[in-house]
C-alpha cells in the first residue's frame, strides 16, 4: 500500500485550490454553526442550554422531539462542541451539554456574502443548507421525514444543483475520482467493463467518461454501466449523459441495490473489471457485506475505485452532514469497532481496514490532506480521498 499523494501535489492543487479551503472549511464551519444556532434558538433549545447541562435525550424530551431523530440532534450539539460554542461534562454514560458562549456574534448574511465573494459557484451549497434548515424543527418533531424534505419533486432542483459539477463545494469529489481513474484504470489491458454504483444525477459519471476519453481508454472500454437504486436518479443520469457526453463509450443503465446480493440482480460474477463510486459506499447498510458483494463480481485483477469525503477522526463533525443527517440511509448503518465506529463518513484508516476485511489487496490512495493550501486551514476535520483496491 502506498500514498500516491506525494507525487500528485500539482494535480491535486488544481482541484483543491486555496479558495476551496477558505470558503468551504474556514467560512463554511462558521456558516453551518450559525445555521445550527438559529435552529436551536428558534426551537427553544438554546435557552434551555443557557440554564443548565442537558443530555441530548432529556433535551429532546423537553422539546417534544421524537427519540429516533436523536443522532441528527446530538450531531448538532457535537458540532457546536467541536467549534467551542458548547461545553460538556459526563454523568455515568451520558454526555451533558451546556452553552459556553451566551450569544455568539455571527452574521449569516455577511458569511454568505464572504463565501460567495471567494467562489460564486458555492451558491448551491449555501442555498441547500439554508433550505433544509427551515425543516429541522418539524423533522425533530416527527412531522416530516428526511426523504420528504430532500426528494419531493418540486425541490429536486436544489438537489441537482448541489451535486452538479458546477458546485465547487461538491465537484471536488467527482474530480478526485476522475484523477483516480486516470492513475489506475490504464493498468487494465483491454475490453474493460466499467460498473458505476450510486450514479445519482450522473455528474461523477460524466467526468469519469470524459476522463476515460482524454486518457485514450475509450477504445478499451467495452461498456460503462450506470447503476443506482433509484429510478428517478437513473432517469436524471441518463438525461445528463445524453445531453453532455459526446464520446463513443457504450453506456448501459441498471437498477442495482448494493445492499442486496448482486447475483440476484442480473450482474454476472467475475465479469466486471472496474467498479467505481463517488460518495456512495458510506451509506451501505452493512459496508463489509456490500464490499464483499462487489469483490465477488470483479474479474480477478479487477479494481474497486472510490472517491469519498473522509473524517480525520471518527468524532469529527463535517459541514455537509447537516444535509445528510436527515436521511436514514446515512445514519442507520451497521457499526463496527474495527472499521466503522460512526454512521456516515469514515476515516482513511477505517476504509483501508474494511477494504482488507473484504479481501482487497494492493491498496493505493490519494488524499488531499497535507497539501500546502490545506495546511492553512485551522482544525479542518474534512478531507477527500480516492482509494483503489485490487481483487487478488
Amino acid at each position: 500500500m502506498r500514498n500516491l499523494a506525494q507525487n500528485q501535489d500539482e494535480e491535486l492543487s488544481k482541484i483543491f485550490k486555496v479558495q476551496y479551503y477558505e470558503a468551504v472549511c474556514n467560512l463554511g464551519v462558521k456558516y453551518v454553526t450559525k445555521i445550527i444556532l438559529n435552529i436551536l434558538k428558534n426551537s427553544g433549545a438554546w435557552e434551555l442550554l443557557l440554564q443548565r447541562y442537558f443530555s441530548a435525550s432529556k433535551l429532546m424530551n423537553k422539546l417534544n422531539y421524537v427519540s429516533d431523530r436523536i443522532y441528527a440532534f446530538e450531531w448538532m450539539l457535537r458540532f457546536l462542541v467541536n467549534n467551542e460554542h458548547l461545553t460538556t461534562q459526563h454523568e455515568k454514560d451520558n454526555c451533558l451539554y451546556k452553552t459556553r458562549i451566551k450569544d455568539p456574534e455571527i452574521n449569516i448574511d455577511e458569511l454568505r456574502s464572504s463565501i460567495l465573494d471567494i467562489d460564486r459557484n458555492l451558491l448551491p451549497s449555501c442555498e441547500y443548507m439554508e433550505f433544509i434548515s427551515g425543516y429541522y424543527t418539524d423533522f425533530f418533531q416527527g412531522k416530516i421525514g428526511g426523504h420528504e424534505i430532500l426528494f419531493v419533486k418540486d425541490k429536486m432542483r436544489l438537489w441537482n444543483e448541489y451535486f452538479s459539477n458546477e458546485n465547487s463545494g461538491y465537484a471536488v469529489y467527482n474530480q478526485l475520482g476522475a484523477l483516480g481513474i486516470k492513475k489506475w484504470v490504464p493498468e487494465i489491458i483491454k475490453d474493460i467493463t466499467f460498473f458505476e454504483i450510486g450514479t445519482g444525477t450522473g455528474n461523477a459519471s460524466l467526468l469519469a467518461l470524459n476522463q476515460l476519453e482524454t486518457s485514450g481508454l475509450n477504445d478499451r472500454v467495452k461498456n460503462y454501466i450506470l447503476s443506482d437504486i433509484s429510478p428517478i436518479f437513473l432517469r436524471l443520469s441518463k438525461l445528463n449523459i445524453s445531453e453532455n457526453y459526446r464520446g463513443n463509450i457504450p453506456v448501459l443503465i441498471k437498477k442495482i441495490d448494493f445492499n442486496e446480493p448482486l447475483i440476484k440482480q442480473d450482474i454476472s460474477f467475475k465479469d466486471i473489471h472496474v467498479i467505481y463510486g463517488v460518495n456512495v459506499l458510506h451509506i451501505a447498510k452493512d459496508l463489509l457485506f456490500s464490499l464483499k458483494e462487489l469483490y465477488n463480481i470483479l474479474n480477478p485483477g479487477g479494481m474497486l475505485v472510490i472517491s469519498e469525503c473522509i473524517r480525520e477522526k471518527p468524532s469529527d463533525t463535517l459541514v455537509q452532514e447537516i444535509i445528510f443527517n436527515l436521511l436514514d440511509s446515512y445514519t442507520s448503518v451497521k457499526l463496527s469497532e474495527t472499521y466503522r465506529t460512526t454512521p456516515g463518513f469514515l476515516t482513511l484508516d477505517e476504509w483501508i481496514k474494511v477494504f482488507k476485511c473484504a479481501g482487497f489487496d494492493n491498496i493505493d490512495y490519494v488524499i488531499n490532506n497535507g497539501l500546502v493550501d490545506c495546511d492553512k486551514v485551522k482544525n479542518c476535520p474534512m478531507h477527500a480521498m480516492v482509494l483503489r483496491g485490487i481483487k487478488k
